[in-house]
């Protein structure tokens, strides 16, 4: 069954006398990509500390047959939260851990002498312990069955087929006092292609293009590129051109007045959506794009994307913009940092948090240092460090702003 994993390898580490902790990794495919990763993680992980009591031991193989011998060991206490997991000795002689809904989930359907499993037990892919009796693999079973049923509907859905899908609620940011409708309607526009912006990292790009699911919202005609379709009810079907698709959805991202990606935490999040550089009709390497500038007034540019690229004059990138601070008890205004992004230059906001008024008063941007070889600028400084440094600029409200657009 494709949800449990039939072997898995796993590293120990000796922590006293008499406590051998184990890390296990699912090794079903070990030539991939993120086994190797995970394997690097964990051998790290096993490899003793200068100076450290620790004793190092060769890794094994564990096969994922259900088998007893399972019993509980004791409670671990998280520093960081106040997370409580449980370890268990596995019956090859090392501890693991587990969560206390798994802990649960066993307690209540196998039967326990003496702190020992007396079922047959064995893993997920996600390392919960379990057996055919439990509510996890019952529910686990349950979602396997709803995903391959999702991707026969996939595989059936034609281009123009009204879809209907739910929405993630969310509730963070300024956007937490609206309430997100439970579905949104689409029209289905068939594969494209396109590069996205990374997940891990959002000044990076992934180096090729891959096929996108491109919809269309039905209520406000804005395009959405999805990693893949998520849960949706069929309707009925409508015309579609690719050509207009391309066509629209690329003028969408050009658009500097309002949001043309998708982010988490933005009102109405669409499920997978991503932000990407643009769609094509045909495969387009990150080589092969460059970057076009044109300049337009500052008042149009309401949020910062990281599809475009912002600047105010060639040696200076925009990165986040700066605000006016005023409350009423104060003498006077004083100025304030914000580094929110999603803020109106023309508009005065309400914080719905502290009953505070921002005004944007100026913008903040990075040093350049340099141009790769498709227009694109290198910084002084990542996401990552600090608005301190000397490399950061700030600088009052510009008439207007290049706005630096991906392009084959």
């Amino acid at each position: 069954m494709a949800v449990i994993p039939e072997k898995f390898y796993v590293t120990r580490v000796y922590r006293s006398a008499e406590e051998m902790l184990g890390w296990m990794v699912v090794a079903d495919n070990e030539e991939t990509k993120k086994f190797k990763q995970t394997k690097e993680r964990a051998d790290r992980w096993a490899t003793p500390y200068h100076n450290s009591t620790q004793k190092a031991m060769e890794p094994i193989y564990v096969d994922n047959e259900p088998r007893t011998g399972f019993r509980m060991v004791t409670n671990v206490s998280r520093y960081s939260t106040s997370n409580v997991v449980w370890r268990i000795m596995h019956p090859e002689g090392f501890e693991f851990e587990i969560t206390s809904d798994n802990l649960c989930d066993l307690l209540e359907t196998n039967t326990i002498v003496e702190g020992e499993f007396q079922d047959p037990l064995f893993f997920t892919h996600n390392k919960k312990l379990v057996n055919e009796k439990t509510k996890l693999f019952a529910d686990l079973i349950a979602r396997e069955e709803h995903k391959k049923e999702q991707k026969k509907n996939v595989q059936e859905v034609e281009v123009g087929d009204i879809l209907t899908f739910p929405l993630e609620q969310t509730t963070s940011g300024n956007t937490s006092h609206q309430q997100s409708p439970e579905s949104v309607t689409v029209v289905y526009c068939g594969k494209y292609h396109a590069i996205n912006v990374s997940k891990n990292d959002s000044s990076e790009f992934t180096s090729k293009s891959s096929l996108k699911f491109v919809v269309k919202n039905t209520d406000d005609n804005r395009y959405y590129a999805l990693s893949k379709l998520p849960d949706f009810n069929i309707g009925s079907n409508v015309e579609i051109d690719r050509a207009t698709v391309i066509s629209e959805m690329n003028e969408q991202i050009r658009n500097t007045h309002e949001m043309t990606g998708n982010a988490y935490y933005y009102h109405n999040y669409i499920p997978n959506a991503l932000s990407i550089m643009f769609l094509n009709d045909k495969p387009y390497k990150l080589e092969d794009t460059h970057v076009e500038y044109h300049e337009v007034p500052f008042s149009t540019i309401n949020y910062l994307e990281s599809n475009k690229i912002y600047r105010i004059d060639p040696d200076t990138k925009m990165t986040s913009f700066r605000h006016e601070y005023t409350q009423q008890t104060y003498s006077g205004p004083r100025t304030d940092y914000s580094h929110y992004s999603s803020r109106d230059p023309v508009t005065t906001y309400y914080n719905y948090y502290s009953n505070v008024n921002y005004t944007l008063v100026g913008i903040v941007g990075v040093r350049i240092t340099g141009y790769n070889e498709n227009g694109s600028p290198q910084v002084a400084v990542n996401r990552y460090s600090s608005y301190r440094g000397d490399d950061y600029l700030n600088f009052r409200l510009p008439q207007t702003i290049e706005v630096g657009y991906y392009t084959l």
